[in-house]
């Protein structure tokens, strides 16, 4: 109403605006205001936005995500390079143990890179998916090694209970 009232003193203007309705739910609508030739007129142009609106919040929470994923292997591998530095490199065992975790967070976070590579190809068009058949005991098994020194860290155990063979697509 206000930018209708403001359109018809001739100012020209544009604003989102949530509405629910009974028939479609909850809606973002993106209402611009022009105004007319005749004064006192004016026309308003409704254009939905809610898909545009959800998509753009799921690339924040995906961005949020992604940064926070990247963030956890690169902090490890500094307090690791750091403890190295600090003298545990004259001890072979304690070198290999953190090398190890240096190399296996190297990894993660090259993975991350990857993937996210291979997220911008899918939406540019630019990647073909390649569907086929896939054992999950790698897949699950991987999560649960990424998982199990967190889980250890809280006193919790991951149990995981998968039939023998268990394929997806």
């Amino acid at each position: 109403q206000k930018l209708a009232a403001k359109a018809a003193k001739g100012q020209a203007g544009t604003a989102e605006v949530k509405v629910k309705t009974r028939s479609v739910g909850k809606r973002v609508l993106q209402v611009q205001a022009t105004p007319q030739r005749t004064p006192g007129d004016c026309v308003l142009t409704f254009r939905d936005v809610t898909e545009i609106r959800s998509l753009d919040a799921v690339r924040r929470d995906f961005v949020a995500n992604v940064s926070h994923e990247l963030r956890t292997p690169i902090s490890i591998i500094s307090a690791n390079v750091e403890t190295l530095l600090a003298g545990a490199v004259s001890d072979p065992a304690k070198k290999r143990h953190f090398l190890e975790v240096i190399e296996g967070n190297s990894q993660r976070m090259s993975n991350l890179v990857r993937d996210l590579l291979d997220l911008a190809r899918l939406e540019a068009g630019a990647y073909a998916l390649e569907p086929r058949q896939t054992d999950l005991a790698e897949p699950v098994g991987k999560v649960l090694d990424l998982m199990d020194t967190r889980a250890r860290e809280r006193s919790l155990q991951i149990d995981i209970d998968l039939e023998e063979d268990l394929q997806a697509w």
